[in-house]
């Protein structure tokens, strides 16, 4: 069973299905069912307020979240006694409290960027002043509901001029700025390895990622999550020959023996924007979007929906930021055929005003290089 929307729900759903599974999925937001749909059984969370009578009945061997935010609803505890792809308990508070997860890498000599926690504006610009230099602004608590989504700034000027802006309800995460040398998932030896103590403390069992920034020559955590990326999960389970197996070994607490399939060395995915994305343009209609004809590899919906059955772009009005029309991802033996791929298909879509980047691969390692 697979908690989600869009993309991530239709990726999970249909590769785990071609790996054996009988699949379901509750949807947990009121956008993305299309994709989903093609997949298997959906269930609507506006019709099914809580998954547990569903889960009861289902009875999954795994539940693969998309995101966090099903820790926010009255229905947790119970959740956190299934098979679930997540940590919990203590050990969620990694991703979901910022502070402790900066506190917990200094316990362990992990490098992190200088960090504050403010109640209010008025405590940020204070921090400022005193410590004057920019700052990634972030909500202290992780979750896609936040009123504060990360923005980066790159002097104190900006810094100063976003913290009047923002909405500090829940207080206001203020991360040094360190630049553009940003890499994920890459840095288990460096970020994740030192932990190991405390994940034998709080329980953890399940996925873990970590983002982080090289400054002098050190990588420094600034991120961690504790589930399954919502972009490279649709890679990363198409290039293991037994995705199903390895996710159940996880869930089940059993050292998995992760296997690569062969040709599938290199995966490339690229995101379909639609016109105004990210930004909301309530007077953008629900475009339609067209297949010009068959693509060769996978192709994921986000936030499409079908009208009097032709397939459009999901309506701004019914969204609360801008969106994405779907994910083309294409796998090679070598880079270079991957990327070739995946823009070869991509030109099969047609959506008005929609868009794609055309750097794929050129922003490559060392990160912060390629620009």
């Amino acid at each position: 069973m697979v908690f989600g929307v869009g993309s991530f729900a239709h990726a999970v759903m249909t590769i785990l299905k071609e790996s054996g599974a009988e699949v379901c999925c509750y949807l947990t937001r009121g956008y993305g069912h299309h994709g989903p749909s093609l997949a298997g059984k959906v269930f609507d969370s506006e019709e099914f307020p809580s998954p547990i009578p569903l889960i009861d009945s289902f009875q999954p061997d795994l539940i693969v979240p998309m995101s966090i935010a099903w820790t926010e609803q009255p229905w947790a505890k119970e959740i956190a006694k299934k098979p679930i792809l997540s940590p919990v308990g203590s050990a969620m508070q990694i991703e979901i409290s910022r502070s402790m997860a900066a506190n917990l890498c200094n316990r362990f000599d992990v490098p992190v960027p200088e960090f504050f926690h403010a109640e209010s504006k008025e405590e940020a610009i204070e921090i400022i002043n005193d410590n004057p230099r920019p700052y990634v602004l972030k909500n202290p608590i992780c979750s896609p509901f936040s009123p504060v989504h990360t923005i980066v700034c790159e002097t104190v000027e900006d810094t100063l001029g976003w913290i009047e802006r923002i909405d500090d309800s829940e207080g206001i995460f203020l991360q040094e700025y360190f630049g553009t040398a940003e890499a994920g998932h890459f840095l288990a030896k460096e970020l994740i390895h030192p932990l190991q103590p405390w994940f034998l403390e709080s329980g953890f069992t399940g996925p873990l990622q970590v983002t982080g920034i090289k400054k002098n020559g050190k990588w420094h955590a600034i991120e961690y999550n504790i589930r399954l990326g919502v972009t490279t999960t649709a890679l990363l389970l198409r290039m293991l020959e037994d995705p199903l197996e390895n996710l159940i070994d996880v869930v089940e607490n059993r050292k998995t023996d992760l296997k690569w399939k062969k040709g599938f060395n290199f995966g490339c995915t690229l995101t379909v924007a639609g016109q105004g994305y990210p930004y909301v343009v309530p007077s953008i209609p629900g475009l339609p979007v067209d297949l010009n004809e068959p693509l060769d590899c996978d192709l994921w919906w986000n936030e499409v929906d079908v009208e009097n059955k032709k397939l459009c772009m999901t309506s701004h009005q019914t969204l609360e930021m801008g969106h994405r029309v779907c994910d083309v991802n294409a796998f090679s033996d070598n880079l270079s055929d991957a990327i070739d791929q995946v823009y070869q298909n991509i030109k099969k879509i047609r959506c008005l005003g929609s868009y794609y980047r055309l750097d794929l691969g050129k922003t490559l390692w060392p990160p912060g290089t390629g620009f």
